[in-house]
């Protein structure tokens, strides 16, 4: 996270990292609930992980291991 971060915008990038991970605490579980009741099944249930972990891998696709600010 360091590294793709510039010292004027710090704040802003840290900011967003922390309301994407109060966001997914109450989206999984919801999910996962919406699913069980529509389903009526808990296995069924679980299959909103396995969508937002793709999506956190399709995400991740775009991340350069190195960051945006040392030079390739």
């Amino acid at each position: 996270m360091v590294y793709h971060t510039r010292v004027e915008n710090a704040a802003s990038s840290f900011g967003l990292y922390g309301l994407s991970g109060k966001a997914t605490a109450f989206l999984a579980p919801a999910l996962i609930t919406a699913a069980t009741l529509l389903s009526g099944s808990p296995r069924i249930g679980i299959s909103p992980l396995i969508v937002l972990f793709l999506i956190g891998l399709l995400l991740l696709l775009w991340v350069k291991p190195k960051g945006e600010l040392t030079p390739s």
